[in-house]
């Protein structure tokens, strides 16, 4: 066989070849054949202040943003949050009107940390975080609302902890502030949407 032909085989068995996308992230395999994994979505409803003093949410914490979790959770031991999409609305805290507050915003942003971090002191310290965003105090202004979209970008890293505990690793962190340095009173930011859990492992009696 000559060396064109032979270099021509080659060619013909790397044809057929998909190469792997390393920047998507893989879930891994069951550990045994018996090893439960159920996915389910979520929703969550929550409201926070909205203060001078910037103030650290943390979104994954299924036990305090996830209405009736301990039901939801007890067929299962274990769980991940892997995911999740995040509105946020700004509205007053005493009867949810418009008000005419244009000349004031407030910023937000969200991250992912490895353990507990530190609220920032001041709001301009919140402008550079990651995803920084800057919206009008304005309901009645539909730019005032913001939407967030997380997916956990390192899944294999991404440990199970049991269902009755929050988050003991990884967090995902919504920071939220009052811009323009003049305390609004009254304010909230009214946090809905879903997270994407996976759980593992049935609870017996």
């Amino acid at each position: 066989m000559t060396k064109q032909n032979s270099n021509r085989g080659k060619k013909n068995r790397n044809r057929g070849r998909r190469r792997k996308n390393l920047a998507t992230p893989v879930v891994p395999s069951p550990a045994y054949p018996g090893d439960v994994r159920v996915k389910m979505r979520l929703g969550l409803s929550f409201t926070a202040n909205i203060n001078v003093t910037p103030q650290v949410l943390v979104m994954n914490d299924v036990t305090t943003v996830v209405p009736n979790w301990s039901v939801r959770a007890a067929d299962f031991q274990e769980y991940r949050v892997v995911g999740g999409v995040f509105h946020l609305q700004p509205r007053t805290t005493s009867t949810g009107t418009p008000t005419a507050t244009d000349t004031k915003t407030w910023i937000s942003a969200i991250f992912e940390s490895v353990g507990l971090v530190i609220a920032p002191s001041y709001p301009y310290q919140v402008l550079e975080l990651p995803n920084a965003d800057v919206r009008p105090m304005n309901t009645a202004n539909p730019r005032s609302a913001k939407r967030y979209v997380w997916r956990c970008k390192d899944i294999n890293a991404l440990i199970f902890g049991p269902v009755t505990q929050a988050p003991v690793a990884q967090f995902v962190n919504l920071v939220t502030a009052q811009d323009n340095g003049i305390s609004v009173t009254g304010w909230q930011v009214q946090v809905t949407g879903f997270l994407d859990v996976e759980f593992k492992g049935l609870a017996t009696v």
